[in-house]
């Protein structure tokens, strides 16, 4: 049966409930999931993983950085066809009044 809680603790139950938990946390007698809580991931354990992921960030900065070239070269030919095609107009419009002057002289 489960052990009943106290509604009202004294001192003692206190006092001697901190020091029992330190024992028990201080001692090498844990076991290696509540090493890992305690200390982290260690090295070894962990290392492929690790190489893995940066291997992934690795080519994820690489198609980043090819994009983000990508989107520089769309504008900067977006602002040439622009200038393209206002050289076309001036030109149709240049053309139109040699065409009637022409036609005009004739």
């Amino acid at each position: 049966m489960p052990p009943k809680f106290k509604r009202h603790l004294n001192d003692d139950d206190v006092t001697g409930s901190v020091k029992s938990e330190r024992r028990n946390l201080l001692e090498d007698d844990s076991d290696e999931e509540e090493d890992f809580f305690l200390r982290g991931p260690s090295g070894p354990r962990f290392g492929p993983r690790n190489e893995k992921i940066k291997h992934v960030q690795n080519q994820v900065d690489e198609v980043i950085d090819v994009m983000q070239e990508n989107i520089t070269k769309v504008i900067e030919r977006g602002e040439r066809l622009d200038e393209l095609q206002d050289k076309s107009d001036k030109s149709h419009h240049g053309f139109g009044c040699c065409y009637r002057f022409v036609s005009d002289y004739q």
